[in-house]
């Protein structure tokens, strides 16, 4: 009798033993798994890379620069206003009046347009601003953007 109570101690050592293994095994799955994704915005992330991109396009269109079409210094300011960790891209296009119908005069993109986001979380806002003449609306111009974690 004592060598089977010797045996049956053995077997749940050995059980205990599989399933600690198994435990720490899932753990460390786990934690790489969870190292090897992409970071991810929470939503207050979101919402202020929002704000911010929104709050630089006022300031420049108020200042008239993005009514210049210069991407470069566009590009420029956002890259300033923008946390570190962030980046972006943008399409610019130019409508000019042309007898009573705005027609497509150019499109520029800059940011880094290379960027594939289609597995990438990412924020996407527009903006349409004017260029005013002596006669009215010159032109108008519309500015799409997408920002995100790099």
């Amino acid at each position: 009798m004592g060598e089977c109570m010797k045996n049956g101690a053995r077997g749940y050592i050995f059980s205990a033993d599989i399933i600690l293994a198994v435990i720490i095994f899932v753990l460390l799955f786990g934690a790489m798994q969870y190292s090897l994704t992409e970071p991810t915005a929470s939503g207050v992330e979101v919402l202020q890379l929002r704000q911010i991109l929104d709050d630089v396009l006022s300031l420049l269109d108020r200042d008239g620069t993005l009514q210049t079409f210069n991407t470069s210094t566009i590009a420029t300011v956002i890259d300033d206003a923008l946390p570190i960790n962030y980046d972006h891209k943008a399409v610019l296009q130019k409508w000019t009046l042309s007898g009573s119908a705005f027609t497509l005069s150019e499109t520029k993109e800059f940011g880094n347009t290379a960027e594939d986001l289609t597995e990438k979380e990412f924020v996407k806002g527009r903006r349409i601003f004017t260029k005013l003449s002596a006669t009215g609306i010159d032109s108008y111009y519309n500015l799409e953007y997408w920002a995100w974690i790099k």
